[in-house]
């Protein structure tokens, strides 16, 4: 028996009541402070506004637009909704005025009519840049079997999402991609289109709740990428005058154990820690950051820093040379330009092409040195090639540490990955690039898109 014909039999005889046991002159029940009337079965229910206080970063965009579909996931969210924590009576019931008289366009209130309707949005990263390859889940309860039911879908390259056949009522959305998400409430009506694509619309990811950790390196700042998608990070430490900050940070499980990404930029750090003399302490790092990422915590890793992933991971990709010495794996020459093969559909949908040009310039006069990157020669099935292509190879020995011209008998590595992802059973990621955000010279388009989708798989 559907809750539609229960409400319907016990208004026929007198009982049917919210917590007060009255009703009103329409036969609709007269509901207490606190409670609003849901038309669907005829009855008050406790208003549900959400238990979130620490999600106002991901829901901003979405608290104080004055959108008729959305109600945020945060308690204190705006001065509409506290109204009605002060006392005052708002929101009277489904289609009813403050004198009981019909009004239809009353806000934040769920659907009176069961049937299924359709959800379009738009999902952003925390500064608001579109968000691409997201999955994007509606959950909640079906009001005409009183089942629950659960929808998904994946953001376009514009950060747009469609997903159709929802049952109407009040339900979860919730963004995911990587370690950040971001959850509200979405009200869906029957046989109408709840639009969330308009700029004071759309669903921001929750920066606060992503901690994230960064290890400066000579040759790269990723922290530049980071701060240009406001997200937070702490800076433990480098692989120059703060190298001590460093080794103690990552020989320290606990300390790691606090954040749930880790940079570790392009620079020098894996040789400047082999001991003269004494214990080594690169093997103890690399069992920290194994058992990270098997953890659930996600390791990025750029250039020079490979060894680093190679070390904790030996299986997932294969560094030129012999893996244990990162000089032999500084081959690629700069500068040189690769048109390289966009392989993933992930990214092919950010880029919206199947190829990227990936620049290594090299100008020591304007710093920018870039020889010589290091070079994979391929990667583990299981982890995922977003790029590749041929590169130029010459080692120190021939072009020598100034860049001087690579002879036109070097040798190229055909199809050498240059952007990889792997991801660990119980969730971690490890991700290499072998370029890099500082030093790299005029960062192009495509790289940026590129720098900031990496961000968002950790």
């Amino acid at each position: 028996m559907s809750w539609k014909l229960v409400g319907f039999l016990l208004s026929l005889m007198g009982i049917l009541a919210c917590s007060d046991d009255t009703t009103s002159n329409t036969g609709k029940p007269t509901c207490e402070f606190g409670e609003r009337y849901n038309a669907i079965d005829n009855s008050c229910a406790t208003i549900v506004t959400g238990n979130n206080t620490a999600n106002n970063t991901a829901n901003n965009n979405a608290s104080n637009n004055g959108s008729n579909n959305v109600t945020p996931n945060n308690d204190t969210n705006n001065s509409t909704n506290n109204v009605e924590d002060m006392g005052v009576e708002t929101d009277m019931g489904v289609g009813t005025d403050m004198s009981g008289e019909a009004d239809m366009n009353t806000p934040d209130l769920p659907p009176a009519v069961c049937g299924l309707g359709m959800l379009r949005g738009r999902a952003c990263s925390p500064n608001g840049d579109v968000l691409a390859t997201a999955d994007v889940t509606v959950t909640g309860v079906d009001c005409a079997t009183g089942l629950p039911f659960t929808i998904t879908a994946r953001t376009d390259g514009m950060g747009v999402f469609e997903l159709s056949d929802i049952p109407s009522g009040q339900h979860d959305l919730k963004i995911e991609i990587g370690s950040f998400s971001a959850v509200t409430i979405v009200f869906i009506r029957a046989n109408e289109t709840t639009d969330l694509t308009a700029s004071s619309d759309k669903i921001c990811l929750d920066a606060a709740a992503v901690k994230i950790a960064v290890i400066g390196g000579a040759y790269d700042h990723v922290e530049g990428i980071i701060g240009g998608l406001n997200l937070a990070y702490d800076l433990k430490g480098d692989d120059a005058s703060q190298i001590n900050a460093t080794t103690t940070f990552l020989q320290s499980p606990t300390a790691m154990a606090a954040y749930d990404i880790i940079f570790i930029n392009c620079g020098d750090l894996y040789n400047k820690l082999a001991p003269f003399f004494g214990p080594d302490p690169r093997p103890i790092i690399a069992a920290n950051l194994r058992n990270f990422v098997n953890q659930g915590g996600s390791l990025y890793v750029a250039d020079w820093a490979a060894p680093w992933a190679e070390a904790a991971f030996p299986e997932i990709m294969d560094m030129h040379g012999t893996d244990t010495a990162i000089s032999e794996a500084r081959v690629g020459y700069a500068p040189q330009t690769i048109t390289a093969n966009v392989l993933s559909p992930a990214l092919q949908a950010v880029l919206n092409s199947q190829t990227a040009t990936i620049e290594f310039p090299h100008d020591p006069a304007n710093n920018i040195i870039n020889n010589n990157w290091a070079v994979l020669d391929g990667a583990d099935p299981t982890a995922v090639v977003h790029l590749s292509g041929t590169a130029k190879l010459c080692g120190p020995a021939e072009s020598g540490f100034f860049g001087n011209p690579c002879p036109a008998s070097a040798n190229v590595q055909a199809n050498a990955p240059l952007l990889l992802t792997w991801k660990a059973t119980s969730g971690g990621t490890v991700t290499y690039t072998s370029f890099h955000n500082e030093r790299q010279g005029g960062v192009n388009q495509d790289m940026t898109k590129i720098l900031r989708f990496l961000i968002f798989q950790l």
